[in-house]
């Protein structure tokens, strides 16, 4: 066989070809965060190029190249560009999983293929995000976890996975179901029959440990689910025993926004605003009670009632706290999640910092502050007020969490906790 020079010649500048081609991409040093409520990704570095689409504020996307002020970036499995100054660049970040048996998963929701498991304390780097969701390295190559369930390796760790010691049937120990649609079973192993389904957010007690799986009260007997699927606390949403004499004497009204005519915001499944802060009133309500308060309702069904009228209601009851119950929507950016209270006055903002920390104690929610806004609720009213908006229908994990018995009952407990602490 004869080679022939110009051959040679060709293989060797495919060959310098394929070398510039891998080199030119860099290691996935550094992520770019949106800045911005909609960045535009375009197929060439500047703004007379194609749009490929969207992104949002708060997503992270690896970056792979940069070049006159834009930055290439890996979007939907392509290489794309966004302008610079319209992201913050930011080195990788290490996580680390706060459960055993956390899910990681090829795509950024609850129905995508498992790829993986980490166990509690593993760390993997993360790089990209969307929404909820932190895309990582995993052993098994790229994937993506809930950031429900992680958090940055140099932050403190949470406390809520469950133990490995046996529990015995006097202990108040309880385990929370991560996922919708979880299986509860007659015995401890997937070969069980499956005698009932559970979703995310829903509380068992703890009859025993045995090995992975919890044996639980369910219903007027036992059954188990996995291990890997819970998280597990101690009672820890129980009513603070910090002061003795509770609330006794107190006036407190409670106002679940919206109602009647009025829905307030429309979750993802339809769920009303107006009906999900009526049951947690009425859950508060409860609480309140039996802490020693008298309470007062703005409204105790689905009745519409005016923002004048709520107020007249607090105004003249002389009320030692008015609380307004809300829940969020913010469509644009479905990422958005967490708990915030907001107050008018400045009189008001120490009982709103106690009320927002008993939220995120008992939730264990993204913290969004104690805030000063100018609701009418709040603003007109003579007793000392507050407007808490307690988690966002337009997430899809927070929406579907909030419509759970137990995380309204949290929210109860979080808020009575906070106004125990505030009238110590």
């Amino acid at each position: 066989m004869i080679i022939r020079p110009y051959k040679v010649f060709g293989l060797f500048l495919l060959l310098l070809l394929s070398i510039a081609a891998y080199t030119a991409v860099p290691a996935h040093a550094d992520n770019a965060v949106v800045n911005i409520d909609t960045l535009n990704v375009r197929e060439g570095p500047g703004s007379f190029t194609k749009q490929l689409g969207q992104i949002h504020r708060g997503e992270t996307y690896p970056i792979l190249d940069e070049k006159s002020g834009w930055v290439q970036i890996q979007y939907n499995g392509k290489k794309a560009w966004v302008a610079k100054y319209l992201v913050k660049v930011q080195n990788n970040t290490s996580l680390r999983s706060d459960v055993n048996y956390l899910r990681v998963r090829a795509e950024p929701n609850t129905n995508s293929k498992i790829l993986t498991h980490l166990m509690k304390g593993e760390k993997v780097t993360q790089v990209g995000s969307k929404g909820s969701w932190y895309q990582v390295n995993s052993k098994k190559g790229k994937g993506w976890i809930h950031s429900d369930y992680s958090s940055p390796s140099n932050s403190k760790q949470k406390s809520s996975q469950p133990s490995q010691t046996s529990t015995s049937s006097g202990n108040s120990q309880k385990v929370t179901l991560l996922y919708n649609g979880t299986n509860i079973r007659s015995g401890p192993s997937t070969n069980h029959k499956i005698v009932g389904r559970a979703h995310k957010g829903d509380d068992f007690q703890v009859v025993s440990k045995e090995g992975k799986w919890y044996k639980i009260k369910y219903g007027s007997t036992t059954a188990f689910v996995a291990g890997w699927i819970v998280t597990a606390n101690s009672g820890a949403s129980t009513v603070s025993n910090s002061s003795s004499k509770g609330l006794k004497g107190k006036v407190i009204v409670v106002d679940a926004g919206h109602g009647g005519r009025d829905p307030g915001a429309i979750g993802l499944s339809g769920s009303y605003e107006k009906t999900l802060t009526l049951s947690t009133a009425l859950r508060l309500k409860e609480k309140l009670q039996a802490a020693g308060a008298r309470v007062i309702m703005t409204r105790s069904n689905d009745s519409y009632v005016s923002l004048a009228h709520r107020v007249s209601i607090s105004n003249s009851s002389a009320a030692d706290a008015f609380i307004s119950l809300h829940y969020n929507s913010f469509p644009s950016y479905p990422g958005a999640k967490g708990i915030e209270t907001f107050y008018n006055r400045s009189q008001d903002s120490g009982l709103a910092k106690q009320v927002q920390e008993g939220l995120i104690q008992a939730t264990g929610a993204r913290d969004r502050g104690a805030k000063v806004s100018g609701f009418h609720v709040i603003r007109n009213n003579t007793n000392p007020s507050l407007l808490l908006e307690l988690g966002y229908l337009s997430n899809t994990s927070e929406g579907s969490l909030v419509r759970t018995s137990s995380y309204q009952s949290k929210i109860s407990t979080g808020i009575v906790n906070g106004l125990i602490n505030y009238f110590k």
